[in-house]
């Protein structure tokens, strides 16, 4: 594929906004919302086809013996914000954080969450079996807590604390105990050393792929994460400490699943310094470097992405407007390759249509394979050909689209391939999925940013404008 002088020129122009005449589907991957206590990516058209976020990989502990041993954790003062998503399994009693220190806990007893700070306090109730963000804060003697940003019972009067060094501290259970082991699912613990106004619990929770240091407040620094275990690097024994403090925790017992709705994309995989291999990516060498944690620039594109590393996906609940029949549609999608797919087989960036089989009738999909990209409708497939190999690490905008019996796929606004297809009937009598095909196969490993379905085929002209309006945020190489 040749990007000319027209490429740099259009690169430069300003005010560049994208088609919107028939316009069905579009999901912009740089925000998440909760809706209905779902983390979902709203839909920027004039429908409602949002999609709902599964990222994939958190820390489970079966209630026997498992624990996540962060022992040297340091703080000082009395002042802390302890925030974590909590998915307990059933009515018990158990210890979710135990700091040594002038002995503080968060446990749950009977699914009613409490703290021990010299005194023993209760909340309330929290849920088994459904993922809830849970905010802690001491403010000095003065202790509360808000469920998915709403307080949980009243404010409550405590011991003042000062952890200071802790030489024995865990996550999932009593640090040396032998009965409070917590059975269930935790993700996304943060400690801060400063009080959480309840702005802040609001913002945090509004927006879970970003950290509350990002809100306009300015209430909150950087400085202020203490502690930040994303618990979703999905293998090996170590939870590490992405806030920049180098305090990896050391897993015992616990084991990752995967397919977890309610799981932020923050998190330590970072893929502008890890080298794909096989299926899977390397974790980062040293997360106490700040060049390489949560205050680097590096992983926080995972912010701005869906950040796709073989298990995660997102799916879309079925909608008439994005069934297209035999008429002209297109569907197109800003990616960044990631991982060359050796294997032939092809990976699911977006698809749409009730047949798992990518070569089955009813669908159509944008995918990758050896040969780069490829566009597949009722399995007839126009695939990017040879002269064209694309780079890991630079963004593509990938069209594919429909023009009567011909199928189209452009890359960077340039056609790379065609064919023809008779007719095939495009529906959507089930959930359409991105990063994924309806089976549960073919995962994309890789950065997806935007996602676009039009009602209609769209001109070479009009693939040119989207690409040169999408590449002040995805710069590609000349």
């Amino acid at each position: 594929m040749k990007l000319g002088l027209g490429f740099r020129f259009g690169a430069l122009k300003r005010g560049l906004s994208v088609v919107r005449n028939g316009l069905a589907l579009w999901l912009d991957f740089s925000s998440s919302s909760i809706v209905s206590n779902e983390i979902v990516v709203l839909d920027k058209s004039v429908n409602t086809n949002q999609a709902k976020l599964f990222t994939g990989k958190t820390l489970y502990f079966d209630g026997n013996n498992d624990t996540l041993d962060i022992s040297g954790f340091q703080m000082t003062g009395s002042n802390a914000t302890f925030a974590f998503w909590i998915n307990p399994s059933q009515a018990q009693n158990t210890y979710i954080l135990d700091v040594n220190i002038s002995r503080f806990v968060i446990e749950i007893s009977n699914l009613t969450l409490k703290i021990t700070s010299g005194n023993t306090v209760s909340f309330g109730a929290v849920n088994a079996a459904e993922w809830q963000r849970c905010i802690v804060i001491l403010n000095g003697t003065s202790a509360s807590c808000y469920i998915n940003g709403v307080q949980l019972g009243a404010t409550q009067t405590i011991t003042g604390i000062s952890i200071g060094s802790a030489t024995s501290a865990a996550i999932g259970s009593i640090f040396s105990g032998t009965s409070t082991y917590y059975d269930g699912k935790l993700s996304d613990f943060q400690i801060y050393n400063a009080v959480w106004t309840a702005y802040d619990v609001a913002y945090d929770y509004a927006n879970p792929n970003k950290l509350a240091t990002e809100n306009p407040s300015g209430s909150l620094t950087l400085a202020n994460l203490k502690g930040y275990w994303a618990l979703s690097e999905g293998a090996g024994l170590v939870a590490y400490d992405s806030s920049g403090g180098g305090n990896n925790g050391t897993i015992s017992g616990a084991t990752y699943i995967t397919g977890q709705e309610r799981i932020p994309q923050l998190g330590l995989l970072n893929y502008s310094v890890s080298t794909p291999v096989s299926d899977e990516v390397t974790l980062v060498a040293n997360p106490n470097n700040t060049a390489q944690d949560i205050r680097g620039t590096a992983v926080k594109v995972r912010d701005n992405s869906f950040n796709l590393n073989g298990a995660g996906f997102a799916e879309i609940a079925d909608d008439n407007s994005l069934d297209f029949g035999t008429g002209n549609f297109t569907i197109d999608s800003w990616v960044q390759y990631k991982y060359v797919n050796t294997s032939n087989t092809y990976n699911v960036i977006m698809g749409l249509g009730a047949q798992a089989n990518l070569v089955g009738n009813n669908s159509a999909h944008l995918v990758t394979n050896a040969s780069g990209f490829g566009f597949i409708v009722g399995g007839v497939s126009a695939i990017s050909g040879v002269g064209f190999t694309p780079v890991v690490g630079d963004w593509y905008y990938v069209v594919g689209n429909r023009v009567g019996t011909t199928i189209k796929l452009s890359v960077n606004s340039a056609l790379e391939a065609t064919t023809t297809n008779a007719g095939t009937t495009v529906t959507n009598s089930s959930v359409k999925h991105i990063g994924r095909d309806t089976s549960g196969s073919r995962f994309y490993k890789g950065l997806i940013s935007v996602c676009r379905g039009y009602n209609r085929a769209l001109s070479a002209g009009e693939i040119t404008q989207n690409y040169n309006a999408g590449l002040s945020a995805h710069p590609v190489s000349p």
